[in-house]
């Protein structure tokens, strides 16, 4: 139920940056395109991709690939009741560096040029889902990933 809610007050919010712009202020949001291995994407639905992985975990390589590529830097995590902002500090760390590395696994940056993200799942052993909402860029150049990881 946590989860569902975090994810209502995420679109809630989403949808109130859209509504709050008028035709005169409002820029196109580009998509930044994601390419993954471990856990298969569906095609971008609005600016967000959707994939699910079995309780097992496993390890998962999200890549910006594209026009804006270069954009395509890992910018905030939502886990649970985890949260976290991927600050200039993180992403200027020597690679491969763990932003976070948690009871459910650890995410990190693995390459720059192109921009990698890897996501190491461990087991999930409860009898809920857990479900991974990843950002990626800023501004008006985004896309969103949220990878659900069933129950045992």
């Amino acid at each position: 139920m946590k989860h569902f809610l975090l994810l209502i007050i995420l679109s809630l919010s989403s949808l109130l940056m859209f509504i709050s712009c008028d035709d005169e202020n409002f820029e196109k949001f580009e998509l930044i395109e994601i390419e993954s291995t471990g856990v298969n994407l569906s095609a971008p639905r609005g600016l967000t991709y959707y994939g699910q992985i079995g309780n097992a975990g496993g390890e998962i390589t999200l890549t910006a690939i594209g026009k804006n590529a270069s954009n395509g830097f890992i910018s905030s995590i939502l886990v649970g009741n985890f949260s976290y902002n991927v600050t200039d500090a993180d992403i200027k760390q020597p690679l491969p560096y763990t932003i976070c590395d948690e009871d459910w696994g650890k995410i990190e940056i693995v390459s720059r040029t192109p921009q990698i993200t890897r996501l190491v799942l461990n087991e999930n052993q409860t009898n809920n889902n857990i479900e991974y909402n990843l950002r990626f860029g800023g501004a008006y150049t985004v896309s969103q990933v949220v990878i659900t990881q069933l129950s045992k």
